[in-house]
């Protein structure tokens, strides 16, 4: 059983309950996203599994949700070891912003890394590759809707502002 806490619009706790359970128009579980980036402004993006229950064999950000009692920069530091087998640390990250959408809260970072993509190892069942992608293909990607877009415009903001 996964518990995770439920917000309101204002982000204040509301209660906790587990990850699946319906919850009112509302009220939000939170969510992590990391854009990771390299010094040839290449984003590393990860494509969702066939099998996953929500946008199967989408590509992404990492990212996850929230677990019980946890923050979110905790929650994104273990996302990214758990999907790429990476290892950061909260002075690592950059928060650049927080978005609702349907059911989710998400707070958004940016991580800096230069790593090798043979250096990463996906988990599996839950990722299927990892690529680094430049803007022009996310872009690419968007249009052929297969890129999972939730928190792009704060990262597109965040690039545009740092090219």
């Amino acid at each position: 059983m996964e518990l995770v806490d439920i917000y309101n619009e204002q982000y204040q706790y509301v209660r906790t309950q587990q990850r699946f359970d319906n919850k009112a128009l509302n009220e939000y579980n939170k969510s992590v996203h990391a854009y990771i980036i390299n010094n040839n402004n290449e984003l590393l993006i990860q494509k969702r599994s066939d099998t996953k229950k929500e946008n199967p064999g989408m590509w992404e950000a990492v990212g996850g949700g929230v677990e019980y009692n946890e923050d979110s920069q905790t929650a994104i530091l273990r996302e990214i070891k758990e999907e790429i087998n990476k290892t950061f640390y909260k002075n690592d990250l950059e928060f650049i912003g927080t978005i609702k959408y349907p059911g989710y809260i998400a707070d958004v970072y940016v991580v800096k890394c230069n790593d090798a993509i043979e250096t990463f190892k996906i988990q599996e069942g839950e990722v299927s590759d990892i690529k680094w992608a430049t803007h022009e293909d996310i872009e690419e990607l968007l249009k052929q809707n297969i890129f999972y877009s939730s928190s792009y415009n704060y990262f597109n903001n965040y690039y545009l502002k740092n090219k």
